[in-house]
């Protein structure tokens, strides 16, 4: 979002991917096909885990 000056403004909504897992709308399938995974623990730490045991067995590099 960027304001009527042109800075942006930040919106945070905690908890909102609280509820996220590697089942939610095709996601493992996503990850499994990424060239690079990037997580951040906005999400909950067994989904994170997941998410990373699936793109390393498919083999994209992880940073």
């Amino acid at each position: 979002m960027v304001d009527s000056t042109g800075e942006n403004t930040i919106v945070v909504a905690p908890g909102a991917n609280g509820r996220l897992t590697l089942d939610s709308s095709g996601a493992r399938a996503v990850v499994a096909d990424c060239d690079v995974l990037l997580l951040q623990l906005e999400i909950p730490v067994t989904t994170a885990v997941a998410a990373a045991r699936v793109a390393h067995a498919a083999g994209p590099s992880s940073c």
